[in-house]
């Protein structure tokens, strides 16, 4: 995948950094609040229902 030039890698380190072991260890991911509005917008996009009522369809 490539990037748009003007993203920036930051380097993962301290409590973020465990948290995101924790979770690759777990099999599950760590989403911050505006990446969960994205695919809650994108799911309600996708089965036809408004974007307020998206987190009751997410299974």
């Amino acid at each position: 995948m490539k990037y748009p030039e003007h993203t920036i890698s930051k380097p993962v380190a301290g409590r973020e950094a465990e948290e995101l072991l924790k979770a690759i260890d777990a099999g599950r991911h760590v989403a911050d609040d505006a990446a969960t509005a994205t695919t809650e917008r994108i799911i309600a996009r996708r089965r036809g229902t408004s974007a307020r009522n998206a987190h009751r369809n997410v299974r």
